[in-house]
């Protein structure tokens, strides 16, 4: 008998993933797998969704069918293969639940009155107070929702002594609760006219294969010195390539003292890019729109 188990991607001329036609066929409760056995209970056939099956990283994906779809074996199992507690609320629900795999889905929660923050961030009562400390926190493939708040506190400095207000330095995804009209993350301008400089927040950097979604990205500034395109590109946003996904977000009233006063690359999808500026005119650079923009 297999429980919460994923069984997919196999390869063999006959029954790939698994065989329910032998002398003694098993049993499959909640398991992840195709086609759909015909014995046991609780069993789906979508895609597991890892986050990078091709490198070895088999964690959930955000969106993965299998978060908090297995049955509960907290009796005999209390960790996962990451040595970190489950069952966990992987889909913010309010209800801890076993994913189907050997790994559970975290999520980290933000809201910026908790009143007790404390890692891993998992409830409401102590979720991080900005989103920087949930970030640091997470592993690759963890999912950070945060809750209506101005974000403009904390910042990590990525290359340089080019600081971000938000630092998605792993392969992440960061989304808002209820939307960009009402989460904000607000970098700072430099003093004087211009608002670029050493002291300039940059709102947002992200790696590659994070995702940002729902947020208003406002105020930022870069350097007016430096590396060209890591310290003077993007004053609301700076992504390390396409694989970096912007959706559903807002961003405005930011500066760069070169190119892409709003984004500088990225992949865009339904985003507003309006009234930022940069010194060669452009709101966004190099970033690929999927939908408008």
């Amino acid at each position: 008998m297999l429980n919460n188990c994923i069984l997919y991607f196999n390869t063999a001329p006959v029954a790939p993933n698994y065989d329910e036609t032998g002398y003694s066929p098993g049993v499959l409760n909640y398991c992840c797998t195709a086609p759909l056995p015909l014995n046991g209970i609780g069993n789906i056939t979508n895609e597991p969704v890892f986050v990078n099956a091709a490198a070895g990283n088999l964690r959930l994906g955000s969106g993965s069918a299998c978060i908090d779809a297995g049955t509960n074996l907290s009796v005999i199992i209390t960790n996962d293969l990451d040595g970190r507690p489950r069952p966990a609320d992987g889909n913010a629900d309010g209800i801890a639940a076993f994913d189907i795999g050997a790994y559970e889905h975290q999520v980290a929660l933000v809201w910026q009155d908790s009143p007790n923050p404390a890692p891993p961030y998992a409830s409401w009562n102590t979720a991080a107070t900005n989103i920087q400390d949930a970030i640091d926190a997470a592993l690759a493939g963890d999912e950070i929702v945060v809750t209506n708040g101005t974000y403009a506190t904390g910042g990590k400095a990525v290359y340089g002594t080019m600081t971000n207000r938000v630092a998605v330095d792993k392969p992440v995804t960061v989304r808002s609760v209820n939307g960009a009209e009402v989460t904000i993350i607000q970098g700072a301008k430099a003093p004087g006219p211009v608002g670029t400089g050493p002291a300039a927040v940059r709102c947002a950097y992200l790696t590659n294969g994070a995702a940002l979604y729902g947020f208003t990205l406002t105020n930022g500034a870069t350097h007016a010195g430096g590396d060209t395109a890591r310290e003077r590109c993007g004053g609301g946003i700076w992504c390390a390539s396409v694989t970096a996904i912007v959706s559903n977000c807002i961003v405005t009233s930011n500066t760069a003292s070169y190119y892409g006063g709003g984004v500088y690359s990225g992949t865009l999808n339904a985003c507003t890019i309006w009234r930022n500026s940069a010194l060669s005119g452009a709101e966004r650079a190099m970033a690929r729109c999927t939908t408008a923009c």
